[in-house]
């Protein structure tokens, strides 16, 4: 699978055969909005809080898998166009799924949203996301985007 405008973050020895797509979803008032992830058997990351998106259906660009994620998810309809790449690591579950992040800001409130996966959901400015319990291999995702030196997430 070609991923250009991608950046590896973190070690990638054996990324296997998965590929996953998620979203770093911003609002117009630059809070990020997160998945509260179900707390039950045979979920990855239960009771955590991660991106939203999922796995790439076989023939499915990683853009298209995003944007149908977000449908599903959240009931949002997203041009595909829209999500602009931004970069990937290797999943710290047994899988070692390949999970590819975008980036995207849209003009949506809470009202805007129906949840359809997951036990929640909820909108974080930058420094609400140091306390969040959330995947151990998404810090280094935030700690990118915000800079190498944001001293917010090297408290998380």
């Amino acid at each position: 699978m070609s991923a250009p405008g991608f950046r590896l973050i973190g070690a990638a020895p054996d990324p296997g055969p998965r590929a996953g797509a998620l979203a770093l979803l911003s609002d117009t008032n630059g809070r990020f909005l997160m998945q509260l992830r179900d707390d039950r058997p045979g979920v990855i990351h239960p009771g955590l809080w991660s991106l939203f998106g999922g796995g790439v259906e076989p023939g499915e660009t990683l853009s298209g898998a995003l944007v149908r994620e977000l449908h599903e998810e959240l009931g949002l309809s997203v041009p595909t166009r829209e999500p602009r790449p931004f970069a990937w690591f290797q999943s710290d579950s047994a899988q070692r799924t390949r999970l590819y992040v975008f980036t995207l800001s849209l003009a949506i409130t809470p009202a805007d949203l129906r949840l359809g996966e997951g036990a929640g959901f909820g909108f974080f400015t930058r420094d609400q996301l140091r306390g969040l319990a959330m995947p151990h291999a998404l810090k280094p995702v935030f700690t990118a985007y915000f800079g190498e030196d944001d001293k917010i997430l090297r408290q998380m």
